[in-house]
C-alpha cells in the first residue's frame, strides 16, 4: 500500500488505478486526479426543519423553519438554493419577500422566529408585488456565500414576510433547499 503523504490536513496518494486521490484525515475522498481530470465530493447542505410554518402577516422576516446546516472544509464558499412553491399574498398589489439567512449555528430557527433578534446575516432575497391577490407564483432564491471559516457549523434558512400587510401562503410540501461548498 503507498504512503500517505500529508499536505496540511489533506494527505493524498495513488490508488488500486494509479489515481492522485485526496483524503481528509478521517480518512474521507475529498477529490481525485483522473487523468488530467479532477473530481470531487461536494460537502453539501444537511437539510433540516425545526417547527416549519406555511404562513405569515409578519412583515418582518420571520423563519420559515426550514433550511439546512453545513460546514465548509475547504473552500470557504457555499452556494445556496432556496425554493418555495405557489407563494402568495391575499391582498391585491402587495408582496411577498422571501429572504436566505445565515447563522453560526447548528440548528435551524424554529418556524415564525424573528431573524432580527440576533447577529443572522442576510445573503440574498425577492420581493413578488403582485397585483392579484391570491396569485400563486413559485419562487427560487441563489446566492453564493463567501468568507465562510472552514470547520465551523453554519445553518442557512428560508425568512418570509410580506410587503406590508395581508398574509403570505405557500404550498406545503413546496420547500426546498440546497447548498454545496464551492
Amino acid at each position: 500500500m503507498p504512503r500517505m503523504r500529508p499536505a496540511g490536513a489533506i494527505l493524498w496518494r495513488l490508488d488500486a488505478n494509479g489515481n492522485l486521490t485526496g483524503y481528509d484525515t478521517s480518512g474521507t475522498v475529498l477529490g481525485k486526479f483522473i487523468g488530467t481530470l479532477f473530481s470531487s465530493k461536494l460537502n453539501k447542505i444537511i437539510l433540516s426543519s425545526n417547527t416549519p410554518i406555511n404562513s405569515t402577516a409578519s412583515t418582518l422576516n420571520v423563519s420559515s423553519g426550514s433550511g439546512g446546516t453545513i460546514t465548509p472544509q475547504v473552500s470557504g464558499s457555499v452556494l445556496v438554493t432556496a425554493n418555495l412553491d405557489q407563494i402568495s399574498n391575499n391582498t391585491a398589489s402587495d408582496g411577498c419577500i422571501v429572504s436566505i439567512y445565515r447563522k453560526q449555528a447548528s440548528t435551524v430557527p424554529s418556524g415564525g422566529t424573528s431573524v432580527g433578534a440576533d447577529a443572522q446575516t442576510v445573503v440574498n432575497s425577492f420581493v413578488n408585488n403582485a397585483n392579484t391577490a391570491g396569485l400563486k407564483l413559485p419562487v427560487q432564491v441563489v446566492v453564493l456565500d463567501t468568507g465562510l471559516t472552514a470547520g465551523t457549523v453554519y445553518a442557512y434558512y428560508i425568512a418570509v414576510a410580506v410587503l406590508t400587510g395581508g398574509t403570505m401562503t405557500w404550498a406545503t410540501p413546496g420547500v426546498y433547499m440546497t447548498g454545496l461548498e464551492i
